[in-house]
């Protein structure tokens, strides 16, 4: 096996991984082997740079060394990624074998208690920037004792920043769908997320993202009652101002959910909760798009955008702040336009969910090569 560059450890959650068999439930504490590291979690994350192979290491352990030898089998489950992901709404995809490197059996002597390997993971692409990761686990033991319980597994939450070339806009690009082709997708619940980054806020109303709908969905920085740097979201008839005063060339996630069983519109900024509208209305029907068109007497400066989803459900919280820096599968359930805008050329903004729900800009913008989102 092989796997890339540089990796910093931070524990994540934990939960019990059940081992069959009444033997290895029913044997003495002191009689088992375990992952040093997933003692007190077993997914760490781990921070993916650069062109260089990463490396790391994980320590294979005994609660008591044995008078005998005990030869330890390593080996990569898949279920732990799709249990995490399960948990946390996040879409990880298990590393391919072929970029890691790290032996598969490890001898422990008789009275020692641990034994230190090497793991590198060589540099990767992916075709659709998916994040991957590295479920190790302990597959077999043969000696006196059986595998811990709670820590024979660790999995490696590889994440490699998302870095992509994006549309620097001015009011001349009004980037819209085509109104002739109606998307006419009916729904209850509805999610918008993007990437947005301005660098003018001198005046009111500069709409970022205004749905063709049945009901207004209407998204601006600034009003005549509100700082210019601040969010107003307009939905169905009513609106909620948001107290986040946004800074000039800093790239935000932010992302607007609807739930019609909460009978709530809630607001998140870079994955935290900073608002909601309480507000219930029956189905809805999305037909359109537009983004940073509020025309020349409004939009001022220049924008960017990267990432920009629409989704005909309710994303969790927990869904929202995994994937806020990452990509998601173009045929991730509920996904009614997804727009990574990362050509890098022309004016099209390509929906990659295959629906065909295009952006067209009327000027094609600048394009902004190398961008990255996370802050560092």
């Amino acid at each position: 096996m092989k796997i890339k560059s540089i990796i910093s450890a931070l524990a994540l959650s934990g939960a019990m991984l059940a081992l069959p068999g009444c033997e290895a439930e029913l044997q003495p504490d002191y009689e088992r082997v375990y992952i040093g590291e997933a003692a007190s979690s077993r997914f760490v994350k781990m921070q993916i740079e650069g062109t260089v192979a990463s490396e790391t290491k994980l320590t294979v352990k005994l609660v008591k060394p044995q008078s005998a030898p005990v030869t330890v089998t390593l080996g990569i489950d898949p279920a732990l990624v799709e249990e995490y992901n399960a948990k946390n709404g996040a879409n990880y995809l298990t590393l391919p074998a072929e970029y890691v490197t790290m032996p598969d059996k490890i001898l422990l002597e008789p009275n020692e208690s641990s034994a230190t390997i090497p793991i590198t993971i060589a540099p990767y692409e992916t075709p659709n920037d998916e994040q991957y990761a590295l479920p190790i686990t302990i597959s077999g033991v043969d000696g006196p004792v059986h595998a811990s319980v709670s820590s024979s597994s660790l999995t490696y939450l590889l994440d490699k920043p998302l870095i992509q070339w994006v549309p620097q806009m001015t009011w001349r690009c009004m980037p819209k769908s085509d109104e002739s082709k109606q998307w006419k997708v009916s729904t209850k619940d509805w999610s918008i997320e993007c990437l947005n980054w301005k660098d003018n806020y001198t005046i009111n109303n500069q709409a970022i993202i205004n749905m063709v709908a049945s009901k207004e969905i209407y998204i601006r920085f600034g009003d005549t009652s509100i700082p210019y740097n601040s969010l107003q979201v307009k939905y169905g008839g009513s609106q909620v101002n948001n107290p986040t005063l946004f800074e000039n060339s800093k790239w935000d996630h932010l992302a607007f959910i609807y739930s019609q069983s909460a009978k709530e519109l809630s607001i998140y900024v870079n994955g935290k909760k900073t608002g909601k509208l309480d507000i219930d209305t029956e189905t809805i029907e999305l037909n359109g798009i537009s983004i940073h068109s509020s025309g020349q007497a409004y939009n001022r400066g220049n924008s960017r955008m990267a990432q920009l989803r629409i989704w005909q459900r309710a994303l969790s919280e927990s869904e929202l702040t995994a994937n806020m820096h990452a990509a998601v599968s173009p045929n991730a359930e509920g996904l009614v336009a997804y727009y990574k805008m990362n050509e890098g050329q022309g004016d099209t903004y390509k929906d990659c969910t295959g629906n065909g729900r295009d952006i067209v800009c009327l000027y094609a913008p600048q394009w902004i090569e190398g961008q990255r989102f996370d802050g560092k």
